[in-house]
């Protein structure tokens, strides 16, 4: 009796489980479409533009770059991207790869 009673709180713990891990999904699909689309757009609208027109000469695409991270996404979020001044480790990758190569030779 109490076997077929654990069985079953068990089977529904499943099912519940499987209900929600679909549902969440879906749910989160279903989040406002707006966020972010200000940048998007405007990364859309010189995208079109710059399908549409010829292409640049070096000297706009150097000044395009110069006014953000590149030509097409200019500063869109440059808070998100790593750079220079965000990276707090001074190792290289080069001396990373070289430390991990030392430790694994000089194992006894």
């Amino acid at each position: 009796m109490i076997f077929n009673a654990m069985r079953f709180l068990m089977i529904c713990v499943v099912c519940t489980v499987l209900f929600l891990s679909s549902a969440i999904p879906a749910q989160a699909a279903q989040s406002p479409v707006d966020r972010g689309a200000e940048q998007l757009n405007e990364v859309q609208k010189e995208t079109d533009k710059a399908v549409r027109s010829m292409p640049d000469s070096i000297e706009e695409v150097q000044a395009k770059t110069r006014e953000g991270l590149n030509s097409v996404q200019g500063s869109a979020d440059r808070e998100k991207m790593k750079g220079p001044e965000s990276v707090t480790s001074t190792d290289t990758m080069a001396d990373k790869f070289k430390k991990g190569v030392d430790k694994v030779l000089n194992q006894d």
